[in-house]
């Protein structure tokens, strides 16, 4: 194929050398980053090229450097909890953290398989009231729910037996099929048991660049138009 008929996602270097102090290239930086994750395969190197490319050297080596620091505090488990990620696939998963919408699909395109597949046809966010109405015609059974929220606070304010804080979130890139929802930010105010706090405070206090990881039963609080979390768990990750 010549190179002149290639997409931007699709030229991508045959070979990547391992060293960006001899090869400041793009190629080399991101073969540099593989290495360090322990990515050999050709598909797992290329989105390395590709977040480089699109997100450029500083951006990625950030993204590793903090795939770095996950990894000596504990690692990251996947959602169902049946094991840690490998490196790369915290390095991804901050990728599509960072990456701006429109450049996801540069650097994650579509496998031919997914190419081929049939199209999804996405359930529209309007669409949802009167399915929503139907649902709630039904009588509805209690649940138990938990959530989980990871990031770092800017400020935690101590009274008498309760520790309270702030995190907020945006709905991140979602599978096909799901109603897309406004871009808004959902803001928590988390309230953990003094004891609780007390027993992560210190280790928070002196790694600036840790992250909490906090479990607990979610309620809406219609003063702050946000949700409350009542913290059952809390940990550093």
């Amino acid at each position: 194929m010549n190179n002149a008929n290639m997409t931007e996602t699709e030229q991508e270097p045959q070979q990547v050398r391992s060293h960006p102090q001899a090869d400041p290239s793009i190629a080399g930086i991101a073969g540099h980053i593989a290495d360090v994750l322990r990515e050999n395969e050709r598909g797992p190197r290329a989105q390395v090229w590709r977040a480089v490319r699109f997100l450029g050297p500083d951006a990625a080596q950030a993204l590793l450097e903090e795939t770095q620091r996950i990894e000596a505090a504990g690692g990251q488990l996947l959602p169902d909890g049946s094991r840690r990620r490998t490196p790369g696939g915290i390095f991804f998963r901050l990728v599509k953290r960072d990456a701006p919408r429109e450049l996801r699909w540069k650097i994650f395109p579509a496998t031919k398989q997914q190419a081929k597949a049939k199209p999804v046809s996405a359930l529209m966010w309007v669409e949802r009231l009167p399915l929503i109405k139907q649902v709630r015609a039904t009588i509805l059974e209690d649940a138990t729910v938990e959530i989980t929220l990871i990031g770092r606070p800017a400020r935690v304010i101590e009274k008498k037996a309760c520790a309270i804080f702030g995190l907020s979130s945006t709905v991140p890139e979602l599978p096909a099929g799901l109603p897309v929802p406004p871009a808004t930010t959902t803001r928590y105010t988390i309230y953990v048991a003094l004891a609780q706090w007390h027993e992560v405070k210190a280790a928070f206090d002196a790694a600036p660049d840790a992250q909490l990881q906090v479990t607990g039963h979610p309620a809406y609080d219609p003063d702050l138009e946000g949700m409350a979390v009542f913290a059952t768990g809390i940990r550093i990750t």
